[in-house]
């Protein structure tokens, strides 16, 4: 190890604003379009949640030890680079994972799958927009957007706006905390949301960020804040309306829009955080592309051995999951789909997901069909209860549903790629290796118990039992 990785952990210190010009300046140096690559973002967030780091080679190497991420800022590292640097902050920060926000990165750099497992985390994946398209509002599936706009000023006639300053502070936060109390949120989050607000206002003068507030009868009723995130990109940070005036949120969205149309080509409006009614309302304005938020865990050696003699009676999984099998029966075709996104991108698939917070398989299953393909599965039968185990140590227990009827026609997603097979002809050679061993069954009718361990996408073991019922 040579001594400047050896010293790395060592050289770890809590960012201030006395770092401000020289994290600034590898922002702009080594521009990404994520939001987390920002100087707003990591003088803000990275500030509340204590991140530190430290400069290595050409790089920025940032610790988050709250969460355990590990990410950097800078000229690429290789594979094995990047390996001895996680090794080096490992020792001390127990599950570290690492941030990468660059697709480029994890395409293009030789053998990080042979070091690292890569998952793409969609909740913290960002919404880009084209700015003139958010202006404009052009096309059908945007045009209740403008309906409600001109709605809007025809009630309030008088409506104005002002650009945000300093001296705005007890005014915004007072809007903040209203704003949380019409909603009857009790969230951390949101109080978190407006502890940034509040420091984003007091450090105005220091930080690159703007903003735009709203006025109806002279009283503020929205308002947004963003910063400059590449030359031809800006990142929206914070967007509240009013909730109890019709047609607000999409007047904000649409002033703030019209203000950066002619300084920034694209808009960043941030991640979902797994929130479904916001991921609701960034998909209802047709965003270009989601930057993807890539997790790399670090892949244990010679750790396949231990999952030769599986105990699944004891055995629980991190997460919960649907597939979901729609067949023409008539022109004896089934409905799958290039997987764009996430575990198992570029694999051959049935639409599905992860079960959401409160939610049942089976409206799981009705949920992720219109979301991924933009149709609505009806009568949707459980055949089979899915077990896979990885020797990266994720695991996911899933269930597969099964209907011959539904509503609306497949359509491409962010996330999927759909299309109609010949029940004859279904691709295997291009989807999990587990799918020629159950998939045939349960689409003759047969419910099904299957188990199996994988090592990244090579099938170790399977395990396969017919059952009466699921009870």
């Amino acid at each position: 190890m040579n001594e400047d990785l050896a010293t790395l952990d060592k050289r770890l210190k809590k960012i201030s604003f006395g770092d401000f010009d020289l994290i600034d300046s590898f922002v702009k140096k080594y521009p990404e379009e994520h939001c987390n690559v920002n100087t707003f973002t990591i003088f803000s967030w990275g500030m509340y949640f204590n991140l530190e780091y430290a400069v290595y080679r050409e790089s920025l190497i940032f610790l988050l030890p709250s969460f355990g991420y590990l990410s950097m800022i800078g000229k690429k590292l290789t594979a094995p680079e990047l390996l001895e640097v996680y090794n080096c902050f490992s020792k001390t920060n127990k599950n570290l994972k690492i941030a990468v926000f660059s697709e480029d990165y994890i395409n293009n750099t030789p053998k990080l799958g042979e070091y690292f497992t890569i998952h793409n985390d969609l909740e913290m994946s960002d919404y880009v927009y084209y700015t003139e398209r958010l202006v404009t509002l052009s096309g059908k599936k945007l045009a209740k957007k403008k309906n409600l706009i001109s709605q809007f000023t025809r009630l309030y006639p008088d409506w104005t706006t002002k650009n945000m300053e300093k001296s705005d502070y007890d005014e915004i936060m007072k809007f903040c905390a209203y704003w949380k109390s019409v909603h009857a949120v009790q969230n951390e989050f949101l109080d978190i949301e407006n502890d940034i607000i509040s420091f984003s206002l007091k450090n105005w003068d220091i930080l690159p960020i703007e903003g735009l507030k709203l006025y109806v009868d002279k009283k503020l009723c929205a308002f947004s804040i963003w910063s400059p995130q590449t030359k031809d990109m800006a990142t929206i940070h914070f967007e509240k309306s009013d909730p109890q005036i019709k047609g607000l949120g999409q007047v904000i969205n649409h002033e703030t829009a019209l203000i950066l149309k002619d300084k920034y080509k694209y808009l960043n409006r941030e991640e979902d955080m797994g929130s479904p009614s916001i991921r609701q309302a960034k998909r209802s304005y047709e965003p270009l592309k989601l930057l993807p938020f890539y997790r790399l865990d670090r892949k244990e050696t010679n750790n396949t051995g231990k999952y030769d003699n599986m105990d699944w009676a004891s055995w629980k999984p991190v997460e919960r999951a649907v597939v979901v099998y729609v067949r023409d029966t008539e022109k004896r075709k089934l409905l799958l789909m290039m997987k764009k996104t996430g575990l198992g991108k570029g694999k051959v698939n049935a639409p599905g997901g992860r079960l959401e917070e409160g939610e049942s398989f089976r409206d799981a299953a009705i949920r992720e069909c219109r979301e991924e393909v933009f149709i609505t599965p009806k009568n949707p039968e459980k055949r089979v209860e899915l077990h896979f185990q990885f020797t990266s140590g994720h695991s996911i227990y899933g269930e597969a549903f099964f209907t011959d009827s539904w509503e609306g026609e497949a359509e491409e997603s962010d996330e999927a790629d759909p299309f109609w097979c010949d029940l004859d002809n279904i691709p295997w050679d291009n989807m999990w290796e587990d799918d020629r061993s159950w998939l045939p069954l349960a689409l003759a009718g047969k419910k099904l118990r299957a188990h199996y361990v994988f090592d990244d996408d090579k099938m170790l073991s399977e395990k396969i039992t017919e059952v009466d019922s699921f009870n």
